[in-house]
């Protein structure tokens, strides 16, 4: 049986390697890594904060847009960051986005979309060509940043202190690291 989470875990540990010291705002470090009676574990250093959604609502407008510029800069300095061969062979995105563009209707149909809103969808896809989101050179991508891994501190002076949570990494197109912030 495997562990739970043990295949997250591991790239977890390679996508902290990968960022380490490289962003402007913290991320964990890894204090100590191995296993206990099969099950793996890491320590991890604290990252000071707390998630965007218990304090978004909070913020003042230009705290706000202060806010949304860091995680701009942090998304940007993230897809400088180098990857490891592990999150390199973790995720083949052109493939990936060639099968999600090519499949879209037959995968909505599974799933039962509305036959309305399969047409609208298939419309709106029509105005994009496949080399739009396919990519030479992919970019590392934390892949999650969502509200729960966007970290501020809002003491003292609002700020973006950290990101968290880098199970998800892989390589793929730079704009990709928008869809979860912006849903």
């Amino acid at each position: 049986m495997i562990p739970m989470f043990e295949t997250e875990m591991i790239y977890e540990i390679a996508g902290l390697k990968s960022v380490a010291g490289r962003l402007s705002v913290e991320t964990p470090l890894i204090v100590g890594e191995g296993k206990i009676e099969g099950c793996p574990y890491i320590i991890l250093t604290d990252v000071p904060g707390e998630p965007i959604k218990t304090a978004w609502k909070k913020l003042k407008d230009q705290d706000q847009i202060k806010i949304i510029k860091a995680m701009a800069q942090t998304m940007k300095e993230l897809a400088l960051c180098p990857t490891n061969e592990l999150v390199e062979k973790r995720f083949n995105w052109n493939e990936f986005v060639t099968d999600q563009f090519l499949n879209c209707e037959e995968q909505q149909k599974k799933k039962q979309m509305p036959e309305a809103w399969q047409k609208s969808l298939n419309a709106f896809l029509k105005k994009f060509s496949l080399q739009e989101f396919t990519t030479e050179h992919p970019a590392f991508l934390h892949s999650d940043l969502t509200y729960d891994h966007f970290l501020i501190e809002t003491e003292n002076e609002v700020r973006l202190s950290g990101i968290i949570d880098m199970a998800d990494c892989q390589v793929g197109h730079v704009e990709y690291e928008l869809a979860a912030p912006t849903v």
